[in-house]
């Protein structure tokens, strides 16, 4: 099992993800940071973890690079994106080794999560849909949260790396490649702390992050008039909750 975490100038947080990684209950797991080479003291907590986890800390050209490089360093066969502001649950790996061991035909599986403030306090706690298709197309990157997502990496071989033009919803552009051709699965339990924050990339740039999403699907899925409809609909509720979030966690 191996975990990658792109990170830059998020010391605040990498130390807490860090440990969320190395006191799971499942004995195997690889730590890969991938640090864009950070100003803020995120090395100096890297090196203090050196002998339990690898690293890198150069500079890139955003988190999809990072995650590509992690993702060529990764020797486990199961894989994982967890951002240094996210945590894991201590289960999170034992439940998701345990379900894909179930169910070999199973590529890509996600998991409910926390969403949490900035010092860690819980806000609530999110329980997602059942993977359908169609649905995911129509809510984009709010379907699957990251923190949860786990995958094979024989699907790595298969359809190449990130596509590292997609700067902010790298992640849906993934799941969407694979679910488009391979069976997703969703997992009944928490699995993973998604923290809320003003500086995250999510909170800076939701518009840029609505409109790349909806670029991404329609790489992967021809819509209907209704959909063109819906999209647009759902796009400004996603955007209004966000816009109350932000009031809230500040």
């Amino acid at each position: 099992m191996s975990v990658i975490t792109p990170s830059y100038n998020q010391a605040e947080f990498l130390e807490e993800a860090i440990l969320s990684v190395q006191k799971q209950t499942y004995p195997r797991v690889e730590h890969i940071v991938v640090d864009g080479a950070s100003t803020d003291g995120s090395v100096q907590i890297l090196k203090k973890y050196s002998a339990t986890m690898r690293w890198i800390s150069e500079p890139d050209n955003g988190e999809t690079e990072a995650i590509n490089k992690g993702l060529q360093l990764a020797r486990g066969d199961i894989m994982s994106v967890l951002s240094a502001d996210n945590t894991y649950l201590s289960d999170a790996v034992s439940t998701v080794v345990s379900v894909f061991e179930k169910n070999p035909e199973v590529i890509l599986m996600y998991g409910d999560y926390n969403v949490i403030d900035a010092g860690g306090s819980l806000l609530r706690t999110c329980r997602a849909p059942d993977f359908n298709f169609a649905e995911f197309v129509r809510r984009g990157s709010s379907y699957i949260c990251e923190a949860t997502a786990f995958f094979r990496r024989a699907v790595v071989d298969e359809i190449g790396l990130w596509d590292i033009s997609v700067r902010y919803a790298m992640d849906y552009d993934y799941w969407l490649h694979i679910a488009s051709h391979y069976q997703v699965l969703h997992v009944p339990a928490i699995l993973a702390n998604f923290r809320a924050h003003t500086g995250s990339v999510t909170a800076r740039n939701r518009r840029a992050l609505n409109k790349e999403s909806r670029a991404v699907t329609f790489k992967y899925y021809k819509p209907s008039a209704v959909d063109l409809f819906w999209f647009k609909w759902h796009d400004a509720r996603l955007l209004f909750y966000h816009w109350l979030n932000l009031i809230r966690i500040k």
